[in-house]
């Protein structure tokens, strides 16, 4: 068992909420506080401003009619944060006049740190771009220029003594939620420039290989696009379908949603290819692969919000056996293709890289056939295009919780592609996806770097980080 033993003068110390439960003082809380106040430190609010969206900012200028407006801004929230990386798969947005004439407080400028503080999840970043409008659930955290690196603080909320101080002050509720005023608490450990310039060279090169690799994707996704003409893709607006009894009953649905003509459109340039077409059964096996529990075995789960809807890069979940979901059915192996059957997560599409894994069955699971027609990076491809990713809600049963099942990715068709332009696509996800690794890579070496920097001294951390970029054949200088 794991215990603190405080003194009530302890207690009120720095504590004007007076917070007296186990889980604020947590042994591994109060040790990692005692580690970084043993070094030069200062508060958040002392090197930076930290502020949100007032809660009437939101209700008033957040309404159906500003977020509708085409002239506008994109509005980050917490589901746009990822650990260094802005993930723009989904967002809002808010009318630029409404903006500019009622919201400039929370005009976001390059160089701000944005911080998710509410939900199950904490994560920090670092802006490299202007242009973006603060949004619900996430505060900003502006530069003062008094010594401090925007993205030395990011890396340290983003690092795992960041991360312990974070889930200290999250309020225990069902939303757990982090005060401004406990943020502007957190006390950041003072290092060196020339050691800050290192972190802030690696997040500068991560965020470089990111915006690369979206490049690189991009030329895929619109190479695959122009290929059977769905590029720039507009469905043609109809009131209304007319179909055949036999249609209805072939299919088993006579809901409207499934008969929108937009998908016949779809499906029309899909089965127009010149090449031909196919279904994806035929193209792909379907991984079906149960696994022995153990349950005192530690599997890396992968769930559907394991899944980066934006990049495809996958971060499992590591969970004891005892404690696996249910739904943890499936043995994955490298170069599975996992396709979401969630409405809410529809885009969470990814290739894995591990035959390490265990899949969610929210997941359909395909593998390439030896002698294939389709590989899967060009299936990764097709899938995640807009067109296609509208196809699939042709399919969706269910309204609270809308799904698809295994037949209805299996029945989906697909072009045969011209080889040629799948070797283009495949070269582009493959360079694609070492950039992405590269990039996680920098980001968890510059938070190692950060957190041994605070633990041990600047010399040793430096020294490590320098080894490990020589190891990925980076060099800084």
């Amino acid at each position: 068992m794991k215990y603190s033993i405080v003194s009530f003068k302890n207690v009120l110390t720095d504590n004007e909420i007076f917070r007296y439960d186990a889980d604020y003082f947590h042994p591994n809380a109060l040790k990692v506080l005692s580690i970084m106040k043993s070094k030069k430190y200062c508060l958040i609010e002392k090197a930076f401003d930290v502020t949100k969206l007032a809660g009437f900012e939101y209700t008033e200028y957040f309404t159906q009619e500003n977020m509708a407006s085409t002239d506008n801004y994109i509005a980050l929230t917490s589901k746009n944060i990822q650990n260094e990386e802005l993930n723009l798969q989904e967002y809002i947005t808010i009318d630029k006049l409404i903006a500019d004439g009622n919201l400039k407080r929370s005009k976001l400028q390059k160089g701000d740190v944005i911080l998710s503080y509410t939900g199950e999840y904490r994560r920090a970043l670092t802006l490299f771009e202007d242009n973006y409008q603060l949004g619900p659930n996430i505060c900003l955290i502006r530069n003062k220029d008094l010594g401090l690196k925007s993205t030395y603080l990011s890396t340290f909320l983003n690092s795992r003594l960041g991360q312990v101080i974070l889930d200290k002050e999250k309020t225990l509720s069902a939303q757990p939620t982090v005060a401004m005023s406990r943020i502007r608490k957190i006390p950041i450990p003072l290092v060196s420039e020339s050691f800050q310039n290192v972190i802030d060279k690696c997040i500068k090169l991560k965020y470089f290989n990111i915006e690369n690799s979206k490049k690189t994707y991009k030329q895929a996704e619109e190479l695959l696009s122009k290929e059977f003409n769905l590029s720039n893709w507009q469905p043609k607006y109809k009131l209304y379908s007319i179909k055949k009894y036999s249609d209805v009953k072939n299919v088993n649905r006579f809901d409207a949603e499934y008969f929108q003509p937009k998908y016949d459109e779809i499906i029309e340039k899909i089965k127009s290819y010149p090449g031909g077409w196919d279904y994806i059964r035929s193209l792909f096996n379907q991984n079906k692969k149960s696994f022995v529990l153990d349950k005192d075995t530690k599997y890396n789960y992968v769930e559907i919000g394991s899944v980066n809807t934006s990049n495809g890069e996958i971060t499992p979940e590591i969970i004891s056996g005892r404690d696996l979901p249910a739904n943890a059915k499936i043995k994955l192996f490298n170069g599975d293709i996992l396709i979401s059957k969630v409405r809410t997560y529809r885009g969470a599409v990814a290739i894995i890289e591990s035959s390490d894994y265990i899949g969610s069955g929210a997941f359909a699971v395909l593998q390439e056939k030896t002698e294939t027609i389709i590989n899967k990076e060009t299936l990764y491809t097709f899938l995640k295009l807009k067109p296609i990713l509208d196809l699939t809600l042709k399919y969706n049963t269910g309204t609270s919780y809308p799904t698809i099942t295994d037949e209805d990715v299996l029945n989906m068709p697909i072009p045969k592609f011209n080889q040629d332009i799948q070797s283009v696509i495949k070269k582009n996800v493959q360079e694609c996806k070492k950039m992405q690794l590269q990039s996680k890579q920098l980001l968890e070496i510059a938070k190692r770097g950060v957190e041994m920097a605070i633990e041990e001294n600047e010399d040793i951390a430096t020294e490590w980080i320098n080894e490990q970029l020589l190891k990925l054949g980076i060099n800084l200088n």
